[in-house]
């Protein structure tokens, strides 16, 4: 092991898209508890040789070891916590995006310790950034019942800021609406700016948002400050919306976006029993990156020179499709500007990895520096740290490169021999009556040329000191000489014949950026070809499609080069022949990258394909209705795996896994999120839901309708035991641990956001199971159906699914039901079956 090569600063391994580094060596410390208190840092090292017993755990392998021997191992590293490498300047503007990991004013979950490191961090470390985005900020109470407002929360981080040595910040946020926005049930994580107002100003006369009105850009401004990013689309279920705020610095404005996009949970492991591995959370991510990618290009629409900063916790790496997707064509990631050694933000299962960015928009890349402090990553929380991400930093100077002439000469019907200015700045003025036999000769440093009278004036540029800049405001001059080798700019050239230029004493056009007055470069054909990127000429529209169908696209329909070079493609998903891209996809909503390659340079075009089951699947049961349609579909959907009811378990643990946290499970019907090894029959655990009363039909837990995990679901045991057998209706009294579930003697009403859930697996329910099978169930319009194998209501069952339409989690656990049972709910794929049907 001591030859093995690091890459990181600090002796760790860095996480690449080509290297998960499947050498790394996991120990595991016994006692567990005990040694959690152990003080490690990265860099440390332990003398060998190290015996223990290979064990598996929490989806990895690792060497069971006593505590005691890796301490009497160990020897401590050099490794310590960093300050920031970026100078203060006055007239540059720095922004920081850091995870508080779930910060609160809570003092039982977020102690005074870490609120006093997390200042120590900003103030000092960071030496107070004029903006700081921060991601999981709680609300007041943290994890505890209660509403959503934090101002307490950003109040005590303020205060506590403010002790250390920092500035005294201000904080921009929008409370969401109560446990809509993932992590902790009642935690209600947010994202959020704190900003120096010494230094910067939020910008006023913008309404605030709130929790569900969308942003957007108008005359220059936000139309709301601060205001949330399309927060009702279904992308960001169970996740934080990005919030944008606009600010102002030193006269100039800056769009800056605070994101914390959906977690990795769904993702297979590394060491897990599905190889590849599979990477599900991607899906949800490329489409919020597709949103906040479409939000900056609404506004660089209408502002070309608008300056936007996207920053926070992307939960993603700078290689993935998500933050190409979120980069396009009109922002740089900062974060690939970092050496390789140093670019990390979080260390994952001994995995040195990017989860925290900071984007900026393509006219400020050149302008800006960035720097990574590693002070949490490479630490326990016993070396001091207070979050498990290191905090980003940027430093942007936003000066105008518009330059103000300081002499103006107006010349009118003027007449001499030769005219010589020697002023540094100035700007000349020529009208047609004007005549200059012998020319204008500029020594200084700035000149800006106007008028007719150039159409018949020579121009000599000889600037004393390097670094001239010259403009020639999109004027016609007879001719230009450029005399010696200080200039560095002409612009406003595009009516100059650039080939016909005079070079002397050392001038040369490499050495001179050329540019139109839009700013756009203008390349001298007479130079060594310079390679210009491929470019789009046509967008690709999102697509549609069947499973099975085949979508074929001749990619030279969509991309160009502006040299002729030859250019290859590389396709995210598909196969391509020559220039045609074919792409036939699973069911599932996919995001597809293409890039183009001319040998140095590249594009990339991102559209979305939606896959839904249905031709080859359900082949048999198109274009019918009624009783047809339900035999149809019955006999397309009895071709499955039949499990036992112990394989219910682990089944129920991959079906309906909480998408922000895999160890966990979402309860079906009141929603909460609880431990995957909590299952049981105890109080407080988590057991098996017959949706379809198992007593209804009297199948019990028997292999086929009592294992079919299309209607079993992970259910709060008292929740569970309140439902009983009883049928589904609308009424009745609250029920004890499950907001929203209603219940009378008769009947059970689950929450708004399950009843079309409900609806749908009993229809399935309806379907699957009929005469020749164990059973025949069947649906009807009672309640108290006791052991008959029926079900009610149907008539509620119908209002229920146009209520509460598919959604994305449902769709995901058909599709992994699928994976596992091998069969489908048609009822999820075609929602518009059940009126064919029930009529």
């Amino acid at each position: 092991m001591k030859d093995e090569q690091t890459n990181t600063l600090h002796g760790g391994i860095r996480y690449e898209a080509a290297n998960k580094n499947p050498n790394r060596i996991q120990f595991r410390l016994e006692p567990n508890d005990t040694a959690r208190n152990f003080e490690v840092a990265t860099g440390d090292n332990f003398k060998g040789p190290i015996t223990g017993i290979v064990g598996y755990s929490y989806q990895n392998y690792k060497i069971y070891v006593p505590l005691d021997e890796m301490k009497a191992a160990h020897h401590k590293g050099t490794t310590s916590p960093e300050k920031t490498k970026i100078v203060k300047a006055d007239n540059k503007l720095t922004i920081a995006s850091y995870n508080l990991e779930n910060f609160s004013n809570n003092k039982s979950s977020t102690t005074d310790d870490k609120a006093r490191k997390l200042a120590r961090a900003i103030g000092i470390d960071m030496e107070s950034p004029d903006i700081v985005g921060v991601t999981e900020v709680q609300d007041n109470n943290g994890a505890s019942k209660g509403d959503s407002k934090a101002d307490q929360s950003y109040k005590r981080l303020i205060d506590a800021i403010k002790a250390a040595g920092g500035v005294e910040y201000q904080y921009v946020n929008i409370d969401p609406i109560n446990n809509q926005d993932g992590g902790a049930p009642d935690a209600n994580i947010r994202v959020g700016f704190l900003y120096n107002p010494e230094r910067v100003k939020l910008k006023n006369g913008i309404p605030t948002g709130d929790a569900t009105t969308a942003v957007g850009y108008e005359a220059g401004k936000l139309t709301l400050n601060p205001g949330r990013i399309d927060p009702t689309n279904t992308a960001f279920n169970s996740s934080r919306k990005p919030l944008a705020a606009q600010f102002e610095f030193q006269g100039k404005d800056v769009v800056v976006i605070a994101n914390h996009w959906n977690s990795k949970s769904g993702d297979t492991p590394l060491f897990g029993a599905v190889q590849p591995p599979q990477n599900g959370s991607e899906v949800q991510r490329k489409k919020i990156a597709q949103i906040v990618y479409d939000f900056v290009k609404d506004i660089k629409s209408k502002n070309k020179d608008a300056n936007i900063v996207s920053l926070g916790d992307f939960n993603d790496y700078q290689f993935a499709e998500a933050l190409k997707i979120h980069e396009g064509q009109l922002m740089t990631n900062m974060i690939n500007k970092v050496e390789d050694s140093d670019r990390y933000t979080y260390v994952y299962q001994g995995n040195s990895q990017v989860l925290d960015h900071i984007l900026v928009s393509n006219n400020l890349a050149d302008k800006t520096i960035i720097d990574i402090l590693h002070i949490n990553a490479d630490f326990t929380d016993m070396a001091g740290r207070a979050s498990d991400h290191d905090p980003v930093m940027v430093q942007i100077d936003l000066k105008n490169d518009s330059i103000q002439a300081e002499q103006v000469y107006n010349f009118t019907n003027f007449k001499t021999g030769k005219l010589t200015i020697t002023k540094p700045s100035v700007a000349v003025h020529l009208d047609a009556q004007s005549v200059i036999t012998n020319g204008i000769y500029f020594k200084g440093s700035y000149a800006e040329f106007h008028g007719e009278g150039l159409k018949t004036t020579d121009v000599t540029i000889n600037p004393n000191k390097e670094g001239a800049i010259i403009d020639l405001k999109g004027n016609v001059v007879k001719s230009i000489t450029i005399d010696g080798a200080n200039v560095k700019e002409i612009r406003g050239a595009e009516n100059i014949d650039i080939q016909a230029i005079n070079y002397i004493n050392g001038a040369a056009p490499e050495q001179i950026k050329f540019t139109n007055s839009e700013g756009d470069p203008i390349v001298d054909p007479s130079l060594p070809s310079v390679n210009n990127p491929p470019i789009i000429k046509k967008s690709i529209t999102n697509k549609n499609v069947s499973v099975g169908n085949e979508i074929q696209i001749n990619l030279t329909d969509h991309f160009s080069d502006p040299d002729g070079d030859a250019l290859i493609f590389t396709a995210t998903k598909g196969s391509l022949v020559g220039t045609i891209l074919m792409l036939n996809l699973p069911v599932g909503s996919h995001i597809v990258g293409i890039t183009a390659f001319d040998g140095k340079k590249s594009v990339t075009l991102n559209f979305s394909v939606t896959v839904s089951a249905s031709n080859s699947y359900y082949t048999n049961a198109m274009n019918k209705e009624g009783a047809v349609l339900k035999s149809a579909l019955h006999d397309i959907i009895s071709k499955q795996k039949v499990l036992s009811y112990n394989d219910v378990w682990d089944a129920i643990k991959y079906t309906d896994e909480d998408p922000n946290n895999t160890s966990n499970v979402i309860l079906f019907y009141s929603g909460k999120s609880s431990a995957k090894t909590n299952n049981g029959g105890n109080v407080g655990n988590w057991n098996r839901e017959h949706t379809w009363a198992k007593s209804h039909g009297n199948f019990g837990t028997s292999n086929g309708p009592g294992t079919d995990i299309h209607h079993l679901r992970p259910t709060d045991v008292q929740v569970n035991s309140s439902r009983g057998n009883l049928d589904f209706d609308n009424g009745g009294s609250p029920v004890a641990g499950c907001n929203g579930c209603l219940k009378d003697s008769n009947s059970f009403e689950p929450p708004n956001r399950v009843k079309g859930d409900v609806a749908r697996m009993l229809f399935y329910m309806a379907t699957r199971y009929e005469v020749g099978d164990k059973v025949d169930l069947e649906l009807n319009e009672k309640d108290n159906n006791g052991t008959a194998p029926y079900h009610g209501k149907l008539s509620v069952l119908l209002q229920w699914h146009k209520q509460d339409p598919v959604d994305d989690y449902e769709k995901q656990r058909n599709n992994r039901i699928y994976e596992i049972q091998g069969n489908r709910n048609p009822f999820i794929d075609h929602p518009e079956w059940v009126e064919l049907i029930w009529k």
